[in-house]
């Protein structure tokens, strides 16, 4: 299944506190998963509301919450909202 994944800044979060996170390197563990395809498409939104959108092809919405928690469980800075998404328009 494929998500899309998009930060959501957490109240009393600053620009400067997610842009500083961003511009640090990327964590060796997420480098796997695009690596590995599971993560892909990963662009940054660059205006006002600073932050990312990522595109996450994992089996079930149980798999994308799990690498999502996993991935954010120890940051203060955003949760991430995660949108099942299709190229195609297969609302079932």
């Amino acid at each position: 299944m494929l998500f899309l994944l998009e930060n959501v800044v957490r109240p009393g979060v600053t620009r400067d506190q997610i842009v500083s996170h961003f511009t640090h390197r990327l964590n060796p563990a997420t480098w796997d998963l695009v690596r590995n395809g599971v993560l892909s498409n990963v662009v940054y939104k660059t205006g006002r509301d600073a932050g990312f959108v990522a595109m996450l092809n994992v089996p079930s919405h149980d798999d994308a919450e799990a690498l999502v928690r996993k991935a954010v469980e120890t940051l203060d800075l955003f949760d991430v909202r995660i949108v099942q998404v299709n190229q195609f328009p297969h609302f079932d």
